[in-house]
């Protein structure tokens, strides 16, 4: 399966310089304000403080349900919980910092791929430009600008493929079991290695010559990953089933990953991606590149494996398809000597996208958002109620998001403080905005303003 041709040309070094510039422009301009008001931030760090903190394994801040296997660090992620609670009772429990942490990981998910893509027999050149590619394509740069467990579940993804290919069978399997501990999602590691298993077959130099063994040694690998989610999760398997089973839907879509990632993401923004995965796709398929080198093919079932299997309709699960989808672009316009043209392609592509992003935000200061509203509430001890970002700023006191999924009623609270913004007057909570008006007395104690928009807090009585 190994590519041919020189390792690096002359030009190469400026398409390697131009990405290495783009990236880290982009990481640290972008940093904290890619995506100002994302819910997964406050939502993933608010169970993981409990969980690390308090030993509070469910969801309390948004109202989920304790049944619900999804509900905090109940049933997954406490793997996760353990590496950014660690990390950040060190450093400071600030957004920031558990995006530095991300960042950390997809880097090093870069590197692992670079690793994962020259094992697999292609040139210094295409992997280099496989791992800088991935590293500034939205799928990994979002799962870096975020909390959440996608970017560790990736990197362990990345991990058990390598050691896999580096025929470690026994840690190969425990990592992948590990990987699914942090999200159900990381069952993607299995479709990957068993697409380089099926395209090393009978292949020289390639095919274990005790596949028994290999095979012995990968199931031991995954029982013991079993241990340690049993270890980790036993006193709440009794949901398991049922928490994939009821989480594991999407609506009527055939594929709700790439439903969501390409048809519902802003802007319709990755369109032109979708035409030139079904372009390169096709002239893959139409030129049998695959009887050249089946692992592209094998990669991209793979991928459409995960998208059929994985039913939860979210396009940030796109970071465990893309590295198939990537594979087969680099080896398309590799066969047609234009590689350097799709990495231009690509930088071209970006580059307008993380600028206007920039234009947008770059005026956004979180943790100065974060220490306004925090003056703004009197520490009396009284419960917060407000939008799932202001959490930061009350992680040690109860804090409620105004979309509390168990109703605001169901706190039977007496007296709170109230964080009003533009989106709770414009209509968005509606359900808490109509219980506070029928059921409290509020008046305004303090108000300010940030990027020019009115933030209001009030304090709610309940009349007795």
């Amino acid at each position: 399966m190994r590519t041919t041709g020189k390792q690096l040309y002359k030009f190469d070094y400026w398409i390697i310089g131009a990405f290495s510039i783009t990236i880290l422009l982009t990481y640290l301009l972008l940093h904290d304000i890619y995506r100002p008001n994302n819910y997964d931030d406050p939502g993933f760090l608010s169970f993981v403080y409990n969980y690390f903190n308090r030993g509070i394994a469910h969801d309390l801040v948004f109202g989920s349900t304790h049944r619900d296997g999804y509900s905090g660090l109940v049933l997954f992620g406490k793997t996760c919980g353990y590496l950014y609670g660690s990390v950040l009772s060190l450093v400071g429990w600030t957004r920031s910092n558990s995006h530095l942490i991300s960042i950390v990981l997809i880097s090093l998910s870069a590197l692992l791929w670079y690793q994962i893509i020259s094992k697999l027999g292609f040139s210094l050149r295409f992997a280099i430009f496989f791992s800088l590619a991935l590293l500034l394509l939205e799928p990994s740069f979002g799962a870096a600008n975020q909390a959440r467990s996608d970017a560790l579940c990736f990197f362990l993804i990345s991990l058990s493929l390598l050691l896999f290919i580096r025929r470690t069978y026994l840690l190969a399997g425990l990592i992948a079991m590990i990987s699914f501990e942090v999200h159900p999602v990381g069952i993607s590691t299995l479709f990957y290695i068993l697409a380089v298993a099926l395209a090393r077959r009978g292949t020289v130099k390639a095919t274990d010559n005790k596949p028994g063994r290999s095979v012995l040694l990968f199931a031991c690998g995954i029982l013991l990953g079993a241990g340690y989610y049993y270890f980790l999760h036993r006193n709440d398997l009794s949901i398991l089933f049922t928490t994939l089973t009821r989480g594991n839907r999407g609506g009527f879509e055939i594929i709700p990953i790439l439903t969501e990632y390409f048809f519902k993401t802003k802007y319709y923004r990755h369109i032109p991606e979708l035409i030139l995965i079904i372009g390169c796709v096709g002239v893959f398929i139409a030129r049998r590149y695959w009887r050249q080198n089946r692992l592209p093919a094998f990669f991209l079932l793979g991928a459409a494996a995960i998208a059929l299997v994985i039913r939860r309709p979210n396009f940030m699960y796109m970071i465990f398809l893309y590295p198939a989808f990537l594979l087969v672009i680099l080896y398309v316009f590799q066969a047609a000597a234009r590689l350097r043209l799709i990495m231009v392609i690509i930088l071209i592509y970006l580059i307008p996208q993380y600028a206007y992003v920039y234009i947008q935000n770059h005026d956004f200061n979180f943790q100065r958002y974060i220490e306004k509203v925090r003056r703004a509430v009197p520490d009396d001890g009284l419960s917060v109620i407000g939008s799932p970002n202001n959490w930061f700023a009350f992680q040690e006191r109860d804090y409620y998001s105004l979309d509390y999924r168990k109703g605001i009623e169901s706190l039977n609270l007496r007296e709170f403080y109230l964080i009003e913004n533009d989106s709770y007057r414009n209509g968005k909570y509606g359900d808490a905005r109509s219980i506070i008006r029928k059921q409290y007395i509020t008046r305004e104690i303090e108000k300010f303003e940030d990027r020019g928009r009115a933030i209001i807090v009030k304090k709610a009585i309940r009349p007795k």
